[in-house]
């Protein structure tokens, strides 16, 4: 929504994909999982990850 209170699709999909993880990111997650699962334990919280080179930060 816009400051009026109207939808604005077009800054809601650009938001969106700017806050969508790499699929990389997708991945490596995936991968967490699955060791957690293979060793008897589930994740039970959000996984926080950094990015060491840019800084960025998934959750």
């Amino acid at each position: 929504m816009n400051a009026e209170g109207y939808p604005d699709p077009t800054a809601d999909k650009a938001i969106k994909r700017a806050d969508k993880a790499p699929e990389q990111v997708s991945e490596l997650i995936r991968t967490i999982k699955a060791v957690a699962a293979l060793a008897g334990y589930d994740i039970t919280n959000r996984i926080h990850l950094k990015d060491q080179k840019t800084g960025r930060k998934y959750t």
